[in-house]
């Protein structure tokens, strides 16, 4: 087919070949071969993605509301099915909105971590939110207990016992 622009419209113009004329001294011809099959890890991450986004974007309307609670489960929910740096970073937001000190400085690490090439501003802002929380912050370090006990704190489990690291409340 060719195609020529004209008034800034494409137009086609189709041709049509004819088979060539068997010939019976031509090897056989092998049908092409079959398409790759979709790659499931793929249709799946893109299934993530949509979803996540989904969520997201309900956590947004949710995070204008200033209804914490249910803006950070969405969060939460997306960044759960493809992290991404916003919502770590507004899931922070959420969780110190909240008052749940300990979580946001977890979130707040996690963003600085687990995102590189972080805008100056958002290293600051994160950095900053992580000076205020540890002044809020302190940890429990049981050293023993009977193995399986389960530490609870203001009626939230915090952990398995015996806890390899002292935990943050």
């Amino acid at each position: 087919a060719a195609g020529m622009l004209a008034g800034g419209l494409l137009l086609a113009t189709h041709a049509r070949a004819e088979p060539p004329a068997p010939d019976s001294n031509a090897p056989p011809v092998d049908a092409p071969p079959p398409s790759p099959a979709p790659d499931p890890q793929l249709e799946d991450e893109a299934a993530r993605k949509s979803q996540a986004k989904e969520h997201f974007e309900r956590a947004l309307d949710l995070f204008r509301a200033e209804a914490w609670d249910a803006a950070y489960a969405e969060f939460k929910a997306s960044r759960e099915l493809y992290p991404t740096r916003n919502a770590t970073f507004n899931a922070a937001v959420c969780l110190k909105k909240l008052g749940r000190w300990d979580e946001a400085l977890l979130m707040y690490e996690a963003f600085l971590r687990d995102f590189s090439n972080l805008p100056a501003g958002d290293k600051q802002d994160a950095e900053r939110a992580l000076g205020e929380l540890r002044d809020k912050v302190g940890t429990i370090d049981v050293r023993e207990s009977e193995p399986g006990a389960i530490l609870g704190v203001d009626g939230r489990s915090r952990g398995d016992l015996p806890s390899p690291i002292p935990v943050r409340v």
